[in-house]
């Protein structure tokens, strides 16, 4: 290895600005609803958490109540006392591996720290910073370089327009899954506009989007691989208006999934009439008991042929079928590939994948990184590994001579920064990304 050509892309890379092309922690932009937490919450929210289950813990309800109620005796003991003895078993993994690099970084606690007695002191000063930078996620975004975060945090315009971003870019993403699947919300949906013919509730979807575009909504995002098959046909909307008629919640599987093809048809035509992204969740899914195969990426294929114009932000690498997911974004000018949490469910596939998408793709189609978390700190920890994968893979391509360092280089801001830029629309007249339209600030949004 050429010592002097990896420090260099390394030194580079640190200093480079990234976009967050995925990301769930809404809270660390809310000083009203910003966490407290502290080690043992750390080690055990989000991903870890399924971690945790596998290994056979069952986690107490309330376990963590006292985080969110001054009336409870602080409950940090009783926790660690539950946690701990499977931590030991998934130190392995590296769900538990990476979020040691965000706990030494941000509060200077080792490994040792965490399996020792120095555990409660740790654990009290991770609480203190929780209480000290509530609702500060974008001085974070500014010590990690991330210049624009896309929010797909659940919520909607009001609260979004609430969060405090000072001059950090976030850009929300909107849902329409409630309308579409039971297993998202479909049933409480019914019931608001409960009567209506299927016209009518096509011009609620329809309203639903458009209003959502015109509140700032950047771009959509389909959840629906944690329901059902992502692969969708092409029925006619009369089969979808007479299924709706003979209520759609006592229908067949096979009518529900005439029903859903058609509506995710309609927001694909949507997406492309007003000139937004659709984010389309493939692969892995978090969480236990899922069907692995209803979410391969090559299923999209007939709904991709069919909307060739739809800007497609292809979720998670695909993973497992990382090879898969990247030649969809080889066959389709509209679709690209996005590593957003790939790097911290298996750093070596993550290196393997960018090594392909690299030698396949164009450059301009690979996002290289999104956090998708709840709480920021642990996208601070995905980021820090996500630019050392980043370095490996460059640094390696240009050790095989492959390409040299300048162009390695020019992959590297077009895969953190520069196809963000030009995805979602934030460049000025200048090319240069400017903050602005669609920015959340404590007094709303300019």
């Amino acid at each position: 290895m050429n010592r002097d050509s990896r420090e260099e892309i390394t030194s580079a890379i640190a200093d480079m600005p990234v976009i967050n092309h995925h990301e769930h922690a809404w809270r660390s932009f809310s000083v009203d609803h910003g966490e407290e937490f502290d080690l043992p919450y750390y080690l055990s929210c989000h991903y870890l958490r399924d971690d945790l289950a596998v290994a056979g813990l069952v986690k107490p309800p309330g376990l963590f109540d006292y985080l969110n109620d001054p009336r409870i005796p602080d409950g940090a003991e009783d926790a660690w006392d539950v946690l701990r003895p499977f931590l030991n078993k998934v130190r392995n993994t590296s769900y538990f591996r990476y979020l040691l690099r965000g706990l030494n970084d941000l509060f200077g606690i080792t490994e040792d720290d965490v399996f020792s007695e120095r555990w409660c002191e740790a654990s009290g000063r991770i609480r203190r910073y929780s209480q000290e930078h509530r609702g500060k996620g974008a001085d974070l975004c500014r010590r990690m370089r991330v210049v624009a975060t896309v929010l797909d945090g659940k919520i909607g315009a009001a609260e979004f327009k609430r969060l405090n971003s000072g001059d950090h870019r976030l850009l929300r993403i909107a849902r329409l899954d409630q309308f579409i699947h039971e297993g998202r919300g479909l049933a409480e949906t019914l019931d608001e506009y409960a009567g209506v013919d299927f016209e009518h509730w096509l011009a609620a979807f329809d309203g639903f989007f458009h209003r959502s575009v015109e509140d700032g909504a950047a771009g959509f995002k389909s959840g629906l691989a944690y329901n059902r098959r992502i692969e969708y046909s092409d029925p006619p909307k009369d089969n979808a208006a007479r299924i709706f008629k003979s209520g759609l919640l006592m229908a067949s599987p096979a009518e529900k999934a005439i029903y859903q093809d058609y509506m995710m048809n309609r927001l694909c035509r949507l997406c492309v009439e007003a000139d937004v992204p659709l984010q389309i969740h493939t692969g892995i899914q978090t969480g236990t008991r899922h069907v692995l195969e209803d979410a391969r990426p090559t299923l999209l294929t007939g709904l991709l042929r069919r909307h060739g114009d739809l800007r497609v932000d292809l979720f998670h690498g695909g993973y497992p079928w990382c090879v898969h997911a990247g030649l969809m974004a080889k066959y389709f000018p509209n679709v690209y590939i996005d590593g957003c949490w790939l790097h911290h469910i298996s750093p070596s596939a993550y290196r393997a994948a960018l090594t392909s998408w690299i030698e396949t793709v164009p450059m301009n189609k690979i996002f290289a990184w999104g956090g998708d978390h709840n709480l920021l700190e642990h996208s601070y920890a995905s980021l820090a590994m996500a630019r050392e994968l980043v370095v490996d893979v460059l640094a390696d391509l240009v050790d095989r001579g492959y390409f040299d360092v300048d162009l390695a280089l020019e992959v590297a801001r077009h895969i953190l920064h520069d196809n963000g830029v030009e995805f979602w629309r934030l460049a000025g007249a200048d090319g240069a990304l400017h903050v602005g339209t669609g920015v959340s600030t404590a007094g709303g949004q300019a």
